[in-house]
């Protein structure tokens, strides 16, 4: 059911397309922007709204302000993202805080061992202002916060919601408490609560459900972007430590991811060799993401009748020769030279 407070938001026709962008913290925002390439390159410009929870708010945030791929990209690539986080313990308080994450998960500690203030620095510098299109969500004490230009409502369970501001936030501040993991990186306080990552919702990680409930759009006008962990996940030390760590007290390891059905377009990129919550990579590593979330979009797109005539030949042929690059030469930092050669060659516009 759409909800009437936030009903203003939606401004497209049925058929016009809808992004979701799902959490996955480094992985989610270097895949997005593969999957902003993508659109360009097939020429979509044009969405109804544009989202996304904990990493991928940031990419849906710089997307729906009106930057190019090739800007959106070269962010990507170019950013230490440790820069963007403030370390305030040693590494060894760091590694615990990740091997803690899913008990983290239930008990909610207001404090982590990051905090992310240049985080919304660096997203407020890049969109100075609320755009149109764009919505986010953190998590709150049952319940959840939406921020959009209408300003931020309060939805709690079984509650009718709550306007708690008319006038939409910073954005920097709304991608910063959709970004707050729980133990890991600080939370953001809102209006005295404490707020938490987007990906904690009842929405999911992914949460494609959101923009059909509160916007009024149909599942199947809906591109979503999933990232999963699934490959972490199933090393069974890891996941050994995850319960001894979780002390008896851990939410499920396994999170559910959505499926595409009711013409859902979902892309689910499989990014290998590092964990979401990596902050230190290669060149290699991160383009490895880009060009995953790129073939995992073109394809998604193109099962669902998306991509234009016009440049459907010409992305699907740039998908198959990015997928020809060997993917193990990552590992002897040869990858991101023989990726940019297909850029420069093919497209060379997104690499300006």
């Amino acid at each position: 059911m759409t909800s009437p407070i936030t009903h203003a938001l939606r401004k497209g026709e049925v058929g016009e397309l809808n992004v979701v962008f799902g959490s996955g913290g480094t992985k989610a925002v270097l895949a997005g922007a593969g999957s902003i390439i993508a659109f360009e390159l097939a020429g979509l410009k044009n969405f109804a709204t544009i989202g996304g929870a904990s990493g991928g708010s940031i990419p849906a945030a710089l997307l729906a302000s009106g930057a190019s791929a090739s800007q959106i990209l070269a962010h990507a690539l170019k950013t230490d993202f440790t820069s963007l986080l403030t370390a305030k313990t040693g590494k060894i308080r760091q590694i615990l805080a990740l091997l803690m994450k899913y008990r983290y998960e239930q008990t909610r500690p207001i404090k982590g061992v990051f905090s992310s203030e240049k985080l919304g620095t660096f997203v407020s510098a890049l969109a100075t202002s609320w755009p149109d299109k764009f919505w986010t969500a953190a998590s709150a004490e049952q319940g959840f916060v939406l921020f959009t230009k209408h300003g931020a409502h309060r939805f709690g369970v079984g509650t009718h919601p709550v306007q708690l501001a008319s006038e939409p936030v910073a954005v920097g501040m709304a991608v910063r408490a959709s970004c707050a993991i729980p133990g890991v990186i600080d939370s953001v306080s809102y209006q005295g609560e404490p707020l938490f990552d987007g990906a904690f919702t009842e929405f999911g990680e992914c949460p494609v459900d959101l923009p059909v409930q509160h916007f009024g759009v149909r599942k199947s006008d809906i591109f979503a972007l999933d990232i999963s962990e699934e490959i972490v996940k199933k090393n069974r030390w890891l996941r050994i430590l995850f319960h001894i760590f979780c002390g008896g007290r851990c939410v499920s390891i396994d999170a559910p991811h959505p499926e595409a059905k009711d013409g859902l377009m979902l892309a689910q990129p499989a990014i290998s060799g590092f964990h979401a919550l990596e902050f230190t990579l290669s060149l290699d590593q991160k383009w490895h993401a880009v060009v995953q979330g790129f073939a995992s979009t073109v394809e998604a797109l193109d099962r669902g009748g998306r991509l234009p005539a016009e440049n459907r030949d010409f992305v699907l042929s740039l998908k198959n020769l990015l997928a020809a690059v060997d993917v193990s030469t990552v590992r002897k930092r040869q990858f991101a030279k023989q990726i940019q050669k297909v850029f420069q060659s093919k497209a060379p516009q997104i690499l300006a």
